[in-house]
Order: C-alpha cells, then structure tokens, then sequence
C-alpha cells in the first residue's frame, strides 16, 4: 500500500485574508497546514511540534533496541532517520509576513530565530516593505522574499516553488 506524504507548512500571518488564501491553497495541494497569527504562538507551535518529536524518536529507539525482528528493525532505522530529519525542519515550509502585527517588523525577529535555530528550513517572507526586504536577503540569507501575497495565485505560486515534488512512501 502506498500513502502520500503531505508537506506541512506553518502560515504566520496577522491578515486573515492571507489565512483565507492559504486554507484553500492548503486544501487544493493536499499539505497539511498550521495556522498562528503572531510570531510568539508560531515559536510555541514550533517548540511543541519538537519535543512530539523527539518523544517518538526516543520511543522508536527503545523499540528498536528491543525488537529482533530484521524486517521490524529496518523499518524503525528507516522511521528513526524520518525524525531526526524532523528535528531540523519541523515544517517542510514557514510562510511568515515582516510587519506584524501593525506594521510592526516582529516577522523578522521571528525569521531570525528560526534560521538560527534551524539552518536548512525553507521560509517565504513577504512584505511592501523594501528595506526590510533587502535585510533578509543580505543578512539572514532567505532570498524568498516577495513583495505582499495579495492576490492568491500569487502565494500559491510561492509555496509551489518551494515544496518539492509529492514522493510516495511504501506502506506495509
């Protein structure tokens, strides 16, 4: 049997028309979506999603430790790789605005502390801001930054370009 990996993407967004877009996006390329409005409850949700994962790694060691089954010990080793990939991308993609909330440039911040944190996750910062927008390819290094995601094709589009093409994992 085969089941499709779903990308998982963190919106970090204070207009509820960008979370309005990327609910439908979500729905039409299938990714499994996560939804905040302020970079502080995006940390917390990036902080909960790690310590679930490193509570299954520890769980699947223990069990591959005590199972003598090969075939069930390939299939952890393989589980065991999957989470300690997660450890350092828990989102397969982060879409976060500059200025929130207010105008505030709080997302930069929040873009900061996620590329230290995690130096190979993949984040879409958008502003209309231009300044702003010169630092995080100059500073942070994130050059997927685009000018407001106002109309919906457009953050679709963006998000397609950086998800990778859907594998299919093999399920027994």
């Amino acid at each position: 049997m085969r089941k499709r990996i779903r990308p998982k993407v963190l919106f970090v967004d204070d207009d509820p028309a960008i979370h309005d877009y990327a609910r439908a996006i979500s729905q039409r390329q299938k990714l499994i979506s996560r939804h905040v409005t302020h970079p502080d409850s995006a940390n917390r949700l990036i902080d909960r999603r790690l310590i679930a994962i490193k509570r299954l790694l520890a769980y699947k060691q223990k069990k591959r430790a005590e199972t003598t089954d090969r075939i069930t010990k390939f299939r952890l080793t393989h589980q065991i790789r999957m989470l300690e990939t997660l450890k350092t991308t828990p989102f397969d993609l982060i879409v976060c605005d500059i200025n929130m909330p207010n105008g505030c440039p709080v997302g930069l911040g929040f873009a900061r502390s996620v590329k230290q944190r995690f130096k190979n996750q993949k984040i879409i910062m958008h502003s209309d801001d231009y300044e702003t927008m010169e630092i995080l390819v100059e500073e942070l290094g994130i050059p997927n930054v685009y000018k407001g995601f106002y109309r919906e094709r457009d953050l679709e589009k963006g998000i397609s370009e950086q998800l990778p093409k859907r594998k299919r994992k093999q399920i027994n």
